[in-house]
């Protein structure tokens, strides 16, 4: 297990979040997590008993809250959307791809 990104929220038209509302004309997704990024994706530790410092197997428990809310806004994320995750067959199917291409969001923000 090693904890990732989570909680992404698709096809969102608008979201309230500390006392603002953020609001666009396309759905866009977003997650909203207290933990960094670094803190899902890179963070090293040192097994018990070795020098080596090295990114391991963790759990979502083993995670250290950041003490604000990281929020992340896009146009559109990649899933997973494959048909298993250690062959050939991981590639995303055609409909779960984002195509490269010129793309823009305008998002709102408007104190509620």
């Amino acid at each position: 297990a090693r904890p990732q990104s989570t909680g992404t929220k698709t096809g969102s038209r608008w979201l309230d979040i500390n006392g603002y509302r953020i609001f666009s004309d396309k759905a866009f997704s977003f997650s909203a997590l207290n933990y960094t990024q670094n803190e899902l994706d890179e963070t090293l530790h040192q097994k018990p008993g070795s020098t080596r410092i090295e990114k391991g197997q963790r759990h979502p428990s083993d995670l250290n809250a950041a003490g604000h809310v990281e929020l992340s806004l896009n146009l559109e994320e990649a899933g997973v959307g494959g048909i298993d995750s250690w062959s050939g067959n991981a590639e995303a199917l055609k409909p779960y791809r984002v195509e490269y291409g010129e793309k823009s969001l305008t998002l709102y923000f408007m104190p509620i």
